[in-house]
């Protein structure tokens, strides 16, 4: 019974001092709480202020990397294999690593305004657009469109050409004439005179199933087929467009835009006819 009593009490002793060993041993230890850092390198070869900047980042911190720019492209952030990190927010890699600039291009806005008879409309290219013309309204009865003008284009032109590589926000303003007030027509085609004949300059009609351009206007010869006259006229699709074959001068971009307008040459065989015309440039299928 004695022994019995002796040894619980050893125990208890025991008991307490290995408690209080753990006790010293806690209060002699140091927590760290140190958080992790590495070191991230931006790789931007498009913007040489930033390219090979090295930024320090710490682990579940707040971070925040510059920003690169590049002419005519937006910037998307920041790429780590297939991962596309935001140029702030909390960092959740671990290791040193290596951050590549991803861009994309810039959009720049084509803005069509053809009120009254149109209403507003936009499109958008890039540096990388292939070439092209702005579009040509559709036919608006009684009316005949006479072309766009915008900063720098004063005189209302049809064909205008926006080239790869271009830039920039811009504006285009339709422009119209009503029929009753053109004058020198003839079977819906609008002319000029020019020294000793006439030049075919629009046409200023609605779709029909067969269109035939006069040999002669007021006794002047019809010999030329002027800039841009028929450009856009590809809305006409299935009508016939029969040129007489003593015409001869066909000026740039007159029959532009014509993909849907089928064309034949009266009164002389086609090819010889165009071997001895002068076509100018972007006049589709009849441009040599």
């Amino acid at each position: 019974m004695i022994k019995r009593a002796f040894l619980c009490v050893f125990m208890v002793f025991v008991l307490l001092g290995v408690c209080s060993c753990n006790d010293s041993k806690n209060e002699n230890e140091t927590i760290s709480t140190d958080v992790p850092t590495y070191n991230i390198t931006l790789k931007c070869p498009e913007d040489a202020t930033i390219d090979g900047t090295s930024v320090e980042v710490s682990w579940r911190k707040s971070y925040k990397l510059p920003k690169p720019s590049r002419e005519h492209y937006v910037f998307n952030g920041w790429q780590y294999q297939d991962k596309i990190i935001d140029a702030s927010g909390l960092w959740t890699l671990s290791g040193d690593i290596e951050l590549t600039a991803c861009w994309a291009l810039k959009n720049y806005a084509i803005n069509y305004q053809m009120y009254p008879h149109y209403s507003e409309r936009i499109s958008s290219f890039n540096i990388e657009t292939e070439s092209f013309e702005l579009m040509t309204p559709a036919i608006v009865e009684g009316k005949m469109f006479l072309g766009w003008t915008s900063e720098g284009i004063a005189v209302p032109t049809k064909c205008i050409p926006i080239k790869k590589g271009s830039f920039g926000n811009r504006t285009y303003i339709a422009h119209w004439i009503s029929v009753d007030e053109i004058e020198n027509q003839k079977d819906d085609f609008v002319f000029e005179i020019v020294d000793d004949h006439a030049v075919v300059v629009g046409y200023c009609g609605t779709k029909k199933d067969v269109l035939t351009i006069p040999r002669d206007y007021n006794g002047y010869p019809v010999t030329t087929i002027g800039n841009s006259a028929f450009y856009g006229l590809g809305v006409f699709a299935e009508t016939m467009l029969y040129i007489p074959h003593t015409i001869t001068v066909i000026e740039d971009n007159a029959i532009g835009a014509c993909d849907g307008l089928p064309m034949k040459i009266v009164g002389q065989d086609a090819q010889t006819w165009l071997q001895n015309a002068t076509i100018g440039e972007n006049n589709g299928g009849l441009s040599k």
